[in-house]
C-alpha cells in the first residue's frame, strides 16, 4: 500500500506542477495537432502516448462504475502499472464539493474507507484508501492554488 500513495502522490506532482508548465509553452503546437486529429477520427477515441512516462489520453475502457468521476471533470489521462491502473481528473469544482462526492458515493458504492490510509491537509490535500471486496481504490484529490483547479487521482487494482 505504502508503494500505491508514492505512485499516487508522484502523479498528482507531475500532473499538478510538471506538465502545466510545459503545456503552456507550446500550447500553439499542440492545439494544431489535436484539432486535425479530432476533425478526422470525431467518433473514435484516440489513444495516445505523452511523452516518456507512457500516459494514455482519456478515460481507461476499463473503469469501474461503481468509481465516481469528479463533477464536471476533465480526464486527464491514465497509466496503467502491475499496481494498477492510474486515472487524473482536473476541475473548476471547489476541493471541498470533490472530497464530499468521492466519500459520500464510494460509501453508498459499497466502499469502505481505510482508517490508516487517510490524510487530509486543510482546504489543499487528501489521500484516502478504500476497500470493497477484493477491489482496493486509492484517491488523491488536492486544490493547486495558480490555477484554480482541484485534481483528482484514482488508482485502481481489480
Amino acid at each position: 500500500m505504502k508503494k500505491l500513495f508514492v505512485i499516487l502522490f508522484i502523479s498528482v506532482f507531475i500532473f499538478s506542477f510538471g506538465c502545466g508548465k510545459k503545456d503552456e509553452k507550446s500550447a500553439g503546437d499542440t492545439e494544431k495537432t489535436e484539432s486535425t486529429e479530432s476533425t478526422e477520427k470525431s467518433d473514435e477515441k484516440v489513444d495516445t502516448k505523452i511523452g516518456d512516462l507512457g500516459i494514455s489520453s482519456g478515460l481507461p475502457d476499463d473503469y469501474p462504475s461503481d468509481i465516481p468521476q469528479p463533477k464536471s471533470g476533465k480526464c486527464l489521462g491514465y497509466l496503467t502499472s502491475s499496481e494498477g491502473t492510474v486515472v487524473t481528473f482536473e476541475t473548476e469544482e471547489p476541493f471541498s464539493d470533490i472530497v464530499t462526492q468521492y466519500k459520500e458515493e464510494l460509501k453508498n458504492n459499497g466502499y469502505k474507507e481505510e482508517s490508516s490510509g487517510v490524510l487530509s491537509t486543510e482546504g489543499k490535500m487528501y489521500m484516502a484508501a478504500y476497500k470493497k471486496d477484493s477491489k482496493e481504490v486509492s484517491v488523491i484529490i488536492n486544490f493547486v492554488e495558480e490555477d484554480k483547479k482541484t485534481n483528482t487521482v484514482i488508482t485502481y487494482k481489480k
